[in-house]
């Protein structure tokens, strides 16, 4: 069996890992997206349907 690793390193090395996949020339856009779908009902209904 594998030696106890703390769940805080674990999460932690888990989200080192997922950030590669959201460089950071990705963010000011997704902030940008973001604030459209927030000012917007329909855009908002719909980025939660295609959550559901």
């Amino acid at each position: 069996m594998s030696a106890s690793v703390d769940p805080r390193d674990a999460v932690g090395a888990a989200l080192d890992a997922v950030a590669t996949a959201f460089p950071e020339e990705r963010r000011e856009h997704a902030r940008q997206l973001q604030a459209v779908i927030d000012a917007n009902p329909a855009h908002r209904e719909r980025a939660l349907l295609k959550l559901a």
